[in-house]
């Protein structure tokens, strides 16, 4: 049993690991205190409409628990525009109970409560359950079915966000149907989380990748448009001083490997690079041909790759510093330093997170093609809002969800105070309307407008009200620096498509319905070697182990071997096989 396999890991901590001190006064174990309705219905921007009322709230003015990780970045979760918004408009007072911001920690403080018996926060806000524990947990009762109420058509009328729960815009058949295969337990069809879903042009890139067009200028050489090309451009970065400041301090490529999220490779260049020769997504781990399924991290083009990445560390032209970034603050100071001259040349990284706002150097950059394979993310779907069976109020608590997943909900928790974070520009172009930033550090729950979890965001930025797209003007610098932004990741977006088109695999595998016994021999195989194959690739291209020695490369084989790669592909490959025969 999952709950209890924590449990013992509980046990191997010492039981429980220390909880963030909160705005509240709230831990897992603590006191809670909230503000009083007074506070926020001074305010005349959070009066509640006779239709809002009749929606979203009710007559009494109820209390509800929040169980959410707290976000070292949200310093006030008590007076934050959030907060307000969900109050105001539901009539409903909210107290927070935080956990760590780290999975593996609220994994353990959430199974320290089930364990104990005690009573869950009445929501999970930003609390995302691996498969194998969030099957267990569903089926455990912990949680409340939603579809009593998004199945109930006469409940749903008015809700905006009904569109969605039933038949989004602009959304693939695909996405959609991975949204609810993520959402919907597959034993017994209910739905007992909803969650975040972004089919975004910005976040659609697997690896996004920016390159210096001021120094290519300065060269005269013109924009790369294959490998070769590109290692002659990084050479002509090293030596010629494209910067213009006398100094030999000019990084060639770099980006880092540490700072990617789970399902993103937005800062890894090596997994853009490997992209030249066999394609490579590790979010889905196989490729397909002709309905078998193989490995790409054991095939000879990985192999390829990998030596001729390792020329460019060698050659110091792909710099090493990749292994050693942490943080986002190391490669915001690389890419942007405050001396305001560029020192890197061409880099990996997405620009909301790695950018400094308002910074000159932005406008030296534009995206940098793909020359071959072109990886896209999935749309990004998750399953982290839940209504725990404890709840006094279930159906108030359903109708704050749709609240936070309406439009406007969608719009305040990804960007902020409409008219000071962020407005719509009344004309819009092709009948999208844009949305312009006004207040960067608001953008994405960057300050205490938001609590940074855009966790009933039904965003999808090809639907009319989040198309950023913006016209080029020249010179570039008139432009304000968040269309500018914009700009490039629209081309850059438009680009990947193109190349993706022509070179990906026309068969890509995004997801396997293993059967629970499936999952359950697989265990942590998929895991343990996705970890392996990332170190290994690491070692290759530092020296640690010899790219070039068919010794080195036939023990990495026989570790992934040993690691259980080959059961992983043949229990893939049922499920595959199953799937492609049912559809």
């Amino acid at each position: 049993m999952i709950l209890k396999k924590i449990i013992s890991t509980i046990l191997a901590l010492s039981m429980v690991l220390a909880l963030s001190s909160c705005t509240k006064n709230a831990d897992i174990s603590g006191e809670v205190q909230s503000p009083s309705a007074a506070e926020n219905s001074d305010n005349p921007a959070f009066t509640q409409t006779a239709k809002e009322k009749e929606l979203y709230g009710g007559d009494e003015r109820i209390t509800f628990t929040i169980g959410i990780p707290k976000k070292e970045n949200v310093t006030d979760y008590e007076n934050n525009y959030f907060t307000k918004w969900i109050e105001e408009k539901c009539n409903v007072d909210l107290e927070f109970v935080f956990f760590s911001p780290k999975q593996d920690e609220y994994l353990i403080q959430i199974a320290t409560i089930m364990a104990a018996n005690e009573k869950l926060p009445d929501i999970l806000w930003g609390v995302v359950f691996p498969d194998d524990i969030m099957a267990e947990y569903d089926n455990g009762g912990y949680f409340l079915d939603l579809n009593r109420w998004l199945k109930d058509e006469e409940f749903m009328k008015g809700y905006d966000s009904f569109e969605f729960f039933s038949n989004p815009k602009n959304c693939s058949p695909e996405d959609w149907n991975f949204y609810n295969r993520k959402n919907i337990n597959p034993t017994d069809g209910k739905r007992y989380h909803i969650g975040e879903f972004t089919a975004g042009s910005s976040d659609d890139m697997y690896i996004k990748m920016f390159i210096n067009e001021s120094w290519l200028k300065a060269l005269g050489m013109a924009m790369p448009t294959d490998y070769e090309a590109f290692v002659e451009v990084l050479r002509a970065f090293r030596d010629k001083d494209p910067n213009g400041n006398g100094i030999k301090d000019e990084i060639p490529l770099l980006g880092s490997i540490n700072t990617c999220e789970e399902t993103t490779a937005w800062n890894d260049p090596v997994r853009w690079l490997i992209n030249n020769w066999v394609y490579y997504n590790e979010n889905y781990l196989f490729n397909a041909t002709n309905g078998r399924l193989w490995l790409p991290s054991e095939c000879d083009e990985y192999r390829t790759a990998l030596k001729e990445i390792k020329k460019l560390v060698d050659e110091g032209l792909l710099s090493t510093k990749i292994y050693t970034i942490k943080e986002y603050s190391e490669l915001k100071s690389l890419y942007f330093p405050d001396e305001g001259v560029q020192k890197v040349g061409a880099f990996s990284g997405h620009l909301t997170l790695v950018s400094v706002t308002d910074h000159p150097g932005l406008y030296e950059y534009t995206w940098l093609d793909p020359f071959n394979n072109a990886p896209l993310n999935q749309a990004f779907v998750s399953a982290e809002v839940s209504v725990s069976s404890a709840c006094q109020y279930p159906e108030r608590a359903m109708k704050l969800l749709l609240a936070t997943a309406s439009r406007e909900g969608t719009m305040v928790q990804r960007f902020g105070e409409e008219g000071i974070d962020w407005e719509e520009i009344s004309d819009p172009i092709d009948g999208h309307t844009i949305v312009k930033t006004i207040n960067h550090n608001a953008f994405a729950g960057i300050t205490d407008k938001t609590w940074a979890l855009c966790s009933t965001a039904m965003r999808n930025s090809r639907n009319p009200y989040f198309n950023r797209t913006v016209e080029r003007k020249d010179p570039v610098r008139e432009m304000n620096w968040d269309d500018y932004k914009s700009l490039i990741y629209s081309g850059s977006f438009t680009s990947y498509l193109e190349h993706g088109n022509r070179n990906n695999p026309t068969e890509i595998v995004k997801w396997y319905p293993y059967t629970s016994q499936e999952r359950t021999e697989l265990g942590t195989i998929k895991t343990e070697y996705v970890a392996f194959i990332r170190r290994a690739r690491a070692e290759f291209l530092t020296g640690v182990r010899d790219i070039n020695s068919d010794a080195d490369w036939n023990a990495y084989l026989e570790q992934c071997r040993q690691i259980g790669s080959e059961k992983l592909l043949s229990i893939s490959q049922q499920a595959y096989t199953r799937m492609k025969n049912a559809s």
